[in-house]
This record gives structure tokens, C-alpha cells and sequence, in this order.
């Protein structure tokens, strides 16, 4: 199973968009961060799941049309900043699809580091808005980073 984890795409303040919808700058990011994942890797994904927010709802759209994920987009709890990382973690057991989660920091990092942590070792991901890491279960517990994709990776 690979767990794709995004940052939804850079987004529009809270003083200029209350919804924070993403911006035209956000978008053309995500975009050619997508398209050059689908060329090098042409990831197969079952699902995307994300937190509701406006924002992750966008970047997760903008992914299925680029990737064209076996089900639809949906949209779930226990992906909103400030969640409990656990409810995913458990939710994962048993899981062996490959599937993307599109959500926000600081939860993605919690999650991310509750994933990698081995015996006691603290592993971080340095996530981006719009960057894409992937992570590979070798056991129910037990997950290591086999791919980021970050904007400044990208040529322009």
C-alpha cells in the first residue's frame, strides 16, 4: 500500500477570501506538480480523501481530474488541522489500496511522524503547499518515505 499525504495548494488568505479558496498561483503549482507525478510515476490511486476545507477540497478535485483515481473524491473527518492523528492512523489498518489524503499542517506533520516513528527515532517531513510525499506500509505499523515531490523540484 502507498499513502499519498498533500498540503492543499497555496490558498488565499483569511482577510482576502474568509473561504480561503486557492489561488491562481496555488492552482498552476498544484497542477504541474500533478502532471509531472502522473508522467514519472503514474501513481494508481483508489481514493482521495480530504477535510472538507475549501481549499483541500480544490487540490484534491484538481488531482482526480489530472489522475483519475478509481473512486470519487470524498471528503472526511479527522482531517482538519488541529485532529487527532490516531484517527487516521487507525483507519489505516487493514487498508491496501493505495490512497491520497489531501489535508493541512500541522496535522500532516503529526501524522507523518506518528507513521515513521521507529523505536523512539522522530523522522520529519518538510511538507509544502502542494507538495506530494509517499509513504509505503511494509506492516500494519510500520511505513517509510519512498518519494517527495516539492514545487522547487519542479522546473519552471
Amino acid at each position: 500500500m502507498k499513502l499519498f499525504l498533500v498540503q492543499h495548494a497555496l490558498a488565499y488568505s483569511k482577510q482576502d477570501d474568509p473561504e480561503r479558496s486557492l489561488t491562481p498561483i496555488g492552482i498552476e503549482s498544484l497542477e504541474k506538480i500533478v502532471h509531472f507525478t502522473k508522467k514519472q510515476l503514474n501513481p494508481q490511486i483508489s481514493c482521495i480523501f480530504h477535510s472538507g476545507k475549501k481549499r483541500a477540497q480544490q487540490t484534491a478535485e484538481i488531482i482526480a481530474r489530472i489522475l483519475h483515481p478509481a473512486t470519487e473524491v470524498r471528503s472526511t473527518t479527522g482531517l482538519n488541522p488541529s485532529d487527532d492523528p490516531q484517527i487516521w492512523f487507525q483507519k489505516l489498518i487493514g487498508v491496501d489500496d493505495n490512497i491520497m489524503i489531501v489535508g493541512h499542517l500541522p496535522h500532516l506533520n503529526r501524522f507523518a511522524q506518528l507513521l515513521l516513528e521507529q523505536e523512539g527515532e522522530k523522522t520529519s517531513i518538510d511538507f509544502q503547499n502542494a507538495g506530494i510525499v509517499c509513504l509505503e506500509k511494509y506492516s500494519e505499523t510500520k511505513w517509510v518515505v519512498v518519494l517527495e515531490i516539492l514545487p522547487n523540484m519542479i522546473e519552471k
